[in-house]
């Protein structure tokens, strides 16, 4: 006689059970703040598109912007976004009269195509683009791809803790020629300042 009593009760565990579980599967996810000993680390890319005269251009981080050299109003543009600084890493031509008559300050610091003393000019760039002093800052060679690379590359390991792995995407995103294989080599071998505590360079 308890029989049915028994099975009416399993039924209704049962179904009750199937109603938890439909339950927890619609509830909204909740986010959780990270434990304060955590370190939450994000790896992105900001390409800056349409801008006059100014071309495979991005924000590396607030104040520092990178690219290609500007063309027809294009420092106008830098200055309307409010940079301060222009720093140019080709070897054989000066916009110093462009940017000043724009109302910036402009600096050069020539890379060649070869490792001699890249280094030094590279530790050397990323002082100045992490130097609050000169951000806003601008920094660019000619197509915006392959000095501009590794100089941002290196800024990225210094300043951001990227990885290689990392840092080698953005340079591809940005259009790196794997032809420079000495840049390739640098960048796969290079060794963050210690303390990663760049000293901002006088100029």
């Amino acid at each position: 006689m308890l029989l049915p009593t028994y099975r009416f009760l399993i039924i209704v565990a049962c179904c009750l059970t199937i109603l938890a579980g439909i339950a927890w599967a619609n509830a909204p996810a909740v986010a959780t703040k990270p434990a304060a000993n955590q370190t939450v680390v994000i790896r992105s890319s900001e390409h800056l598109y349409n801008l006059p005269g100014l071309g495979n251009a991005g924000r590396v981080a607030p104040g520092v912007y990178r690219g290609e050299q500007p063309g027809p109003g294009g420092y106008t543009t830098l200055k309307q976004l409010g940079v301060k600084t222009v720093i140019d890493l080709r070897t054989s031509e000066s916009e110093k009269a462009q940017v000043e008559a724009a109302g910036m300050r402009a600096i050069a610091v020539p890379i060649e195509m070869t490792r001699k003393g890249l280094k030094e000019k590279v530790d050397q760039v990323v002082a100045l683009m992490a130097d609050p002093a000169n951000q806003p800052v601008y920094v660019h060679c000619r197509h915006g791809q392959d000095r501009t690379g590794i100089v941002v590359a290196a800024y990225r390991m210094t300043l951001d803790n990227w990885s290689l792995k990392d840092v080698e995407a953005e340079m591809q995103s940005f259009g790196f020629n794997d032809v420079w294989v000495n840049f390739k080599k640098f960048i796969r071998s290079y060794k963050v300042p210690a303390g990663k505590a760049l000293q901002p360079v006088a100029n």
